[in-house]
């Protein structure tokens, strides 16, 4: 099916493995402060089960925990150092633990970090996330998303975006790679052209994980596949990854809640 990245990626949205966290945070049992807590932890570490962990606290015990976490000294309570996914593998050290102190110190509650950004209408609004230390354009974009997906808040995104990503990128020159495919196989096609088919080809799939069913897939689901399709054809990835791994580190945390509003792993 990789031959066919159109047919791959179509699967990959509707085995609810091109986004299965946000699948889990719209059906948690769990809304409100600590929705928003889960998050802001989830946008530093980009680990499932530490954010689920650290957003059981709130206020300063909240800020306590997520620095113990940035300091990464003391164990865990899983044992050994506190994760951090590659994805937010610079949000490490004493720039990661500065961090922590500088978002303690704008915001007594944590949840209003991530409400101060809910009534952003573009991802040019929610990109002035990217004053507050370690947080550049890339986390920028995934809380944009998040805040779209999970919140409903009204973010708008360009169908440019791809040009801002490495990735992204990546995966659509790799596309244009693909011998006969006819979708792009006009000389002179662009990883540009390769987006807009790809947008045209899943207009008509809702949204996975957004509040608003009638919200089709845009560029934010496309930079999704193109991602996942470039690690599946390098070997690093398979539908269903995401989903097995997610769910096997909330089971270890015992976050068994988020666990059961998660999506099965696809057949």
């Amino acid at each position: 099916m990789l031959a066919d990245p159109i047919a791959w990626g179509r699967r990959l949205i509707e085995t609810c493995d091109h986004d299965p966290l946000y699948i889990g945070l719209v059906n948690w049992e769990v809304r409100g402060s600590r929705l928003r807590r889960f998050m802001l932890a989830y946008w530093c570490c980009y680990s499932v089960g530490a954010s689920w962990y650290i957003s059981q606290s709130s206020g300063s015990r909240f800020w306590e925990t997520l620095r113990r976490a940035a300091v990464n000294t003391e164990p865990s309570p899983l044992g050994g150092r506190w994760p951090r996914a590659h994805e937010r593998r610079h949000w490490r050290g004493d720039k990661c633990v500065n961090s922590v102190d500088w978002l303690a110190s704008k915001f007594k509650h944590p949840e209003e970090a991530v409400v101060s950004l809910e009534a952003a209408r573009s991802l040019g609004d929610v990109n002035r996330l990217m004053d507050w230390p370690q947080f550049g354009p890339w986390i920028a974009f995934k809380a944009a998303d998040m805040l779209e997906r999970i919140l409903g808040a009204q973010v708008s995104f360009p169908n440019e975006l791809i040009t801002l990503f490495k990735d992204p990128r990546i995966g659509a020159e790799m596309m244009l790679q693909i011998p006969g495919h006819e979708d792009w196989e006009p000389e002179g096609c662009t990883a540009q052209d390769v987006v807009n088919c790809l947008l045209a080809e899943y207009q008509d799939i809702p949204a996975p994980g957004h509040r608003d069913s009638g919200r089709a897939c845009n560029i934010q689901e496309v930079e999704t596949v193109l991602c996942k399709w470039k690690s599946a054809r390098r070997g690093n990835y398979w539908i269903g990854l995401d989903t097995r791994d997610h769910r096997a580190e909330l089971e270890q945390w015992g976050a068994t809640d988020l666990l059961a509003a998660y999506p099965t792993l696809p057949a």
